[in-house]
């Protein structure tokens, strides 16, 4: 049997352990807790009127945004047979064999970009207008028509085809 003592502390703590399921069930369930009629303000005068000032915000500062760089669009890469057909299709291909441009004449706008298909197991030096350049064997070379008249090509110094560029 427990001693007086020990029944004290039993009840106490079944009564304190009560005590502490009630209110965790009453917060838990969001339930309002009632307040004893002695702390509720009788009249409005009683109710403090002055709500503390807020200390002053500082802005936070802020990084500065870096600006953004373009976007760089990378061309999709095109076969050889995918180009050739593209500038055949145009009409702005010389073909080159043995030096001989075919075919023997091109007419296309200033600005416009021409192919030079060197069709050679050798590299070849061409000049269009005061335009120099090297072509490798089987290579090709993507030009801009950028002077006005009548232009000779040449391979390795012989004429071999004219480009016709008009404004």
């Amino acid at each position: 049997m427990l001693s007086k003592q020990q029944q004290i502390i039993v009840l106490g703590s079944v009564l304190g352990g009560v005590v502490v399921i009630g209110l965790l069930v009453s917060v838990l369930s969001k339930k309002p807790v009632s307040v004893p009629a002695a702390q509720i303000p009788s009249t409005v005068s009683e109710v403090p009127t002055e709500v503390p000032a807020a200390a002053p915000v500082e802005p936070v500062p802020t990084k500065p945004t870096p600006a953004k760089k373009p976007a760089t669009i990378t061309p999709a890469v095109q076969t050889y047979d995918q180009i050739v057909e593209s500038y055949k299709a145009s009409g702005y291909r010389f073909q080159f064999s043995t030096c001989s441009g075919s075919p023997g004449s091109i007419t296309i706008k200033k600005g416009l970009k021409f192919m030079m298909d060197n069709r050679d197991a050798v590299s070849h030096a061409f000049v269009v207008g005061s335009q120099k350049f090297t072509i490798g064997k089987y290579g090709y070379k993507i030009v801009t028509a950028s002077e006005l008249g009548k232009l000779n090509i040449t391979c390795d110094g012989r004429g071999s085809a004219t480009l016709n560029v008009q404004p």
